[in-house]
């Protein structure tokens, strides 16, 4: 095109491809799949194509046919090879020691430190990550540690002599009874806020406490009893004035409503004088050797820790509605 006497070329740009994406630059190695190399396999073996060709078919490499053709006439198979892949940090011997060590109590870091300090090579090392692994690898979890009572010499015995005297007690006709204490009011420690703008909350001193006494049975059951004063001989005995005799099931034998036995544990506040005086009115025939520290023999204790999940189960709904 000419203007004012000068040739001016105009360039136009080509058209855009359509479904054509930028080269992407060089492609990255990636792993083939079982399926892929079964059919790498297939084509060279029993359709017998060239090589080029299946790389070609299969976007690959012609290298990677050649590789895993020679893998297959070598091993009939297109499984890794052991000793390939990246050599491992830890041998057996190593594992079985990090495993040693956590079973003793040593938490992770104390685990990673004691292994690179100790270690002949002081080029490498392993990362708190590797000893994680080293652990689930030999079935262990990071799990909280069960708590339990100290028992001692003779609280030992006094439970063996216990459970030796019973083993054919018919504990049917038993009620278990027992307190549990459940705080209120208790909120999350940790809460979704903005880092400018912190969330805060008075802090609780002395928070308040529900106490619930309760019994149950095989064949019987009380009403659960709420009081959120402390428990003393005096509420006791009030506690035991509105909820004993206990609720008889329908299937109770007849012979059981007059001849059940009471169960409580040694707390002071039950063996008070008083309270005994009172037992003996309205439950004489209980058990009055329950042993010390034997939270475990009474089956109240179990309805507590199912009732205490339902109440946390409760309260973490409504925290995070």
């Amino acid at each position: 095109m000419a203007k004012n006497g000068k040739n001016l070329i105009k360039i136009v740009p080509a058209p855009r491809l359509i479904g054509i994406h930028p080269n992407p630059g060089p492609a990255g190695r990636r792993e083939l799949t079982d399926e892929e190399k079964w059919k790498i396999v297939i084509r060279w073996k029993d359709d017998k194509k060239s090589m080029h060709a299946i790389a070609k078919e299969l976007n690959v490499s012609r290298r990677v046919v050649q590789r895993l053709v020679q893998k297959y006439q070598q091993t009939h198979s297109v499984e890794r090879r052991s000793g390939q892949g990246r050599k491992r940090k830890l041998n057996s011997a190593t594992q079985r020691n990090m495993v040693k060590k956590a079973k003793s109590g040593k938490c992770a870091p104390a685990i990673m430190r004691s292994y690179n300090l100790n270690k002949e090579s002081k080029t490498e090392t392993i990362s708190e990550r590797t000893v994680h692994r080293a652990l689930r690898s030999k079935g262990l979890k990071y799990m909280s540690v069960t708590q339990r009572e100290t028992l001692t010499s003779t609280q030992i015995r006094n439970r063996l002599a216990y459970a030796c005297e019973r083993l054919n007690f018919n504990w049917k006709i038993v009620l278990f009874t027992d307190e549990k204490t459940f705080p209120l009011g208790a909120a999350e420690a940790r809460a979704w806020q903005d880092p400018k703008d912190r969330k805060t909350r008075p802090k609780l001193v002395h928070p308040t406490k529900l106490h619930v006494w309760g019994g149950i049975g095989h064949y019987f059951k009380t009403k659960l009893y709420f009081f959120q004063q402390n428990l003393d001989g005096k509420l006791y005995r009030e506690i035991l004035k509105n909820r004993i005799p206990p609720y008889f099931s329908p299937d109770c034998p007849s012979e059981i409503r007059g001849d059940w036995v009471f169960l409580q544990d040694n707390d002071p506040k039950h063996k008070a004088k008083l309270t005994l005086e009172y037992l003996d009115e309205i439950a004489w025939d209980r058990i009055q050797d329950h042993p010390a520290n034997s939270a475990d023999l009474n089956i109240m204790e179990d309805a507590w820790s199912y009732l205490d999940q339902e109440v946390k189960k409760k309260r973490s709904s409504r925290s995070t509605s």
